[in-house]
C-alpha cells in the first residue's frame, strides 16, 4: 500500500513509515507529542528536510519522481518539483540540493528553485538511500545499498568526494558530531560498520545483531542503539570500546526498522568517542592581598641587591636577569622617577 500522508508532530514532524501503516490519532492525547495534522503530500514519502526556521519541509517522493515542498503553517503542499525516477532523500547543498536516485545509482543536483541542472549527475553505485541527519564541517554521508559503499558527499560544492567500504547492505548511518566515526548498520550482514573518516579505514566490525536495518547515535554519543529487525530487539554499542553492552526487547514490537536521535548541542571540547576528556590547566601563582589600595599581589623571593646577574647555563643564549639594583632597589645605582600622572600619588 502507498502512503500519501504526512503527520505533522508538534513539535516533532514525521514522515509516514516506511511500513505501509497510515498514522492514526493516538490513543493517548495526555503525552509528550500529539498529532497536529495530517498532510497528503503524494506517494511514498522517504526523505525529509526542514528549514532553518521549522516552518517548510522538504519530502522525497519516491513513488511519484518528486519533491513536495510543504508549508507547515498552512499544512499544506505549496510545490512540487520533478526530481528524477526514484529519489530517496535529499539534502541541502551550496546554491540547491543534492538528491539521491535508488534506482538510477546516481545523485542529481538540483537548483534554489528546483530545476534540475543539466550535466550534474554523479554515478556512486547501485542503490544509494539516505544521507546522514547532519553535516560536519561541509560534509555529509550517504550510504548505497547493494554497492556496499559509504560516501563522502562535500555540501559546498554538492559532489561526491569518495567512499569506504563496508558491510553486506548497508542502510543509513550516523555520523558523530566531530566527523570522526560513522556507525553503518549491515542489513544482510547483521553487524555494524564502525568507520574511521579521519584515516579512511574500518576501525571494527561489531557482529550486534541479525538484519539490522537502522540506528542513532545517543545525544551524548557514548551510545550507538541499533534496531535489529532479525531479533525484535534494539542492541546498544559502546562508541569507545565497540562492545555490545545491552540488550532491550521488551516492549519494542516485532520487526524494529529504525532508531531516531534526539539532535542537541555538540559534545563539550575534551569530549569524544564517548569519554570525556579533563583538559590539564596550568597551576594558579599563589597571591595575597596587598597590605594597602586593595590591590593583588605576587609572593615572590627576596633578591639580593646587585646590578646585573647573569643565569647559569645560559650563557650561550646571551640571557641575563636585572636585580633589584636595576629596578631602583638597593644598591649604588640611584632610581629614576617617572613622571605622575595627573592625579597620582607618588608611593
Amino acid at each position: 500500500m502507498r502512503v500519501r500522508t504526512l503527520a505533522a508532530v508538534v513539535p516533532l514532524a514525521l514522515a509516514a513509515a516506511a511500513c505501509g501503516e497510515s498514522p492514526r490519532e493516538p490513543d493517548d492525547t495526555d503525552g509528550p507529542f500529539r498529532v497536529g495534522a495530517t498532510i497528503d503530500v503524494g506517494a511514498a514519502p522517504h526523505g525529509i528536510r526542514f528549514s532553518p526556521d521549522g516552518d517548510t519541509a522538504w519530502v522525497a517522493l519516491s513513488g511519484e519522481g518528486g519533491i513536495a515542498v510543504v508549508d507547515l503553517s498552512e499544512s499544506a503542499v505549496v510545490a512540487r518539483w520533478e526530481a528524477g525516477e526514484a529519489p530517496l532523500d535529499l539534502v541541502r547543498v551550496e546554491g540547491g540540493w543534492l538528491v539521491s536516485q535508488f534506482r538510477d545509482s546516481t545523485l542529481i543536483r538540483l537548483d534554489d528553485e528546483g530545476r534540475i541542472v543539466p550535466g550534474a549527475v554523479w554515478d556512486v553505485g547501485a542503490g544509494p538511500s539516505l544521507f546522514t541527519p547532519g553535516t560536519v564541517r561541509g560534509e555529509t554521508w550517504i550510504t548505497t545499498e547493494f554497492s556496499d559503499r559509504l560516501w563522502t558527499v562535500d555540501t559546498r560544492d554538492g559532489t561526491p568526494r569518495g567512499f569506504h567500504a563496508t558491510g553486506d547492505r548497508p542502510y543509513p548511518a550516523d555520523v558523530m558530531w566531530d566527523g570522526s566515526y560513522a556507525f553503518v548498520p549491515n542489513l544482510d550482514a547483521g553487524s555494524v560498520s564502525v568507520i574511521d573518516l579521519l584515516n579512511g579505514e574500518l576501525d571494527a566490525t561489531v557482529e550486534a545483531c541479525p538484519g539490522p536495518p537502522g540506528g542513532a547515535l545517543t545525544p551524548d554519543q557514548v551510545t550507538y542503539v541499533v534496531a535489529c529487525g532479525g531479533s525484535d530487539e534494539v542492541a546498544f554499542i559502546n562508541t569507545a570500546s565497540f562492545a555490545v553492552t545491552g540488550r532491550v526487547s521488551d516492549g519494542i514490537g516485532p520487526r524494529p526498522f529504525s532508531v531516531v536521535g534526539a539532535r542537541g548541542r555538540p559534545p563539550r571540547a575534551g569530549q569524544q568517542r564517548g569519554r570525556q576528556h579533563r583538559l590539564r590547566r596550568r597551576p594558579r601563582i599563589p597571591r595575597r592581598r596587598a597590605a594597602a589600595g586593595g590591590r593583588r599581589a605576587t609572593h615572590r623571593p627576596p633578591r639580593a641587591p646587585g646590578r646585573r646577574a647573569r643565569v647559569r647555563g645560559e650563557r650561550d643564549l646571551g640571557h641575563a636577569r636585572r636585580t633589584g639594583a636595576d629596578r631602583g632597589v638597593g644598591g649604588d645605582r640611584p632610581r629614576r622617577d617617572r613622571p605622575l600622572r595627573p592625579g597620582a600619588r607618588r608611593r
